[in-house]
C-alpha cells in the first residue's frame, strides 16, 4: 500500500465524457507517481455531520462537498501518511508540469481567472489540494469552515464558494504552499479553443499563464450556461477540447 492517495467523488449517473476522461487523467497521474486512488459516488455526502447537512439544505451540492472532501481527507490520513483532493472536472494534461511538493504539510492550488472582461485575478482554490498527516491547517481549514455554517443558521443561502475558494483565499497561504501549474479554462474559454482551428489556448490566458500548462479545471458548474442551457452543447465543445489537450505532442 502506498503512503500517499488521491481521493475524488462525483454522481454515478448523466456522467458526460469528458468528466470520465478527465477522471481517466487522475487515475494515471496516481498510477504514475505508485499512490492510491480511491472514489465515491453519492454516498461522498455522508461524510458531513448531520448538523451541517441540516445547516446547508436547499444549498447546492458543491457547497456541501467543501466539507465532505475534508472529512474524508481527514479520515484517509488515519491511514495514509499524505492525501490529495482532485475535483473531478480536473484533467490533468502534463504532470511535469504540475509543482506538487509532497514534502509540505498541505498545499493549495494557484487559480487564474478572468472576469468578463478578460481581467484577469490570481487566487488559489480547493480543487486540487492536499494535506499530510498532522497538518493544522486542515483542522484550521475544516473549523473554519464550520464557524462559516454556524454563523448563517440552518436553511440560509450559502454561496458556492463561501467555504471553498473564498474561504481559502482568507487562510493566509504562503507562496511556499501553492501547487502551480493547473489552471482554469472556463466555458468561455472552452469554446474558444473549441472554435480555434490551431485548437490554442487564448492569447489573454497564455499572456498570463507564465508557465506550461499541467492541468486544468474545466467547470463542471458552468455546463448549464450556454444558450437555453444545452448541457449537450456544453460536453461537445469540452469532449472536443479535452481529446486536443490530451493529445501528444508531435513528433
Amino acid at each position: 500500500m502506498s503512503n500517499t492517495v488521491i481521493l475524488q467523488s462525483f454522481r454515478d449517473y448523466d456522467v458526460p465524457g469528458w468528466v470520465r476522461s478527465c477522471q481517466d487523467s487522475v487515475k494515471r497521474y496516481a498510477a504514475e507517481n505508485d499512490w492510491d486512488y480511491k472514489y465515491m459516488g453519492d454516498e461522498f455526502f455522508d461524510w458531513a455531520p448531520r448538523w451541517a447537512r441540516e445547516a446547508l439544505k436547499g444549498n447546492p451540492a458543491c457547497t456541501m462537498s467543501d466539507i465532505c472532501r475534508l472529512e474524508w481527507i481527514k479520515q484517509s490520513l488515519l491511514q495514509y501518511k499524505k492525501a490529495i483532493w482532485a475535483d473531478i472536472d480536473l484533467l490533468i494534461v502534463d504532470p511535469r508540469h504540475v509543482r506538487l511538493d509532497l514534502n509540505r504539510s498541505y498545499g493549495f492550488s494557484y487559480e487564474l481567472y478572468f472576469d468578463d472582461d478578460n481581467t484577469a485575478h490570481h487566487g488559489i482554490n480547493n480543487a486540487f489540494m492536499f494535506f499530510q498527516r498532522g497538518s493544522s491547517m486542515l483542522s484550521v481549514y475544516l473549523e473554519r469552515c464550520y464557524e462559516v455554517l454556524r454563523q448563517r443558521g440552518d436553511g440560509a443561502a450559502v454561496a458556492r464558494t463561501a467555504i471553498g475558494p473564498d474561504l481559502v483565499r482568507s487562510l493566509n497561504v504562503p507562496e511556499s504552499h501553492v501547487i502551480h501549474g493547473l489552471n482554469i479554462l472556463n466555458f468561455p474559454a472552452l469554446y474558444l479553443i473549441h472554435k480555434d482551428p490551431r485548437k490554442r489556448i487564448p492569447d489573454y490566458i497564455r499572456a498570463r499563464m507564465g508557465r506550461p500548462l499541467g492541468g486544468a479545471n474545466l467547470c463542471l458548474n458552468e455546463r448549464p450556461l450556454p444558450p437555453d442551457n444545452d448541457r449537450f452543447f456544453f460536453d461537445e465543445v469540452a469532449d472536443d477540447v479535452v481529446r486536443h489537450l490530451l493529445r501528444p505532442p508531435p513528433g
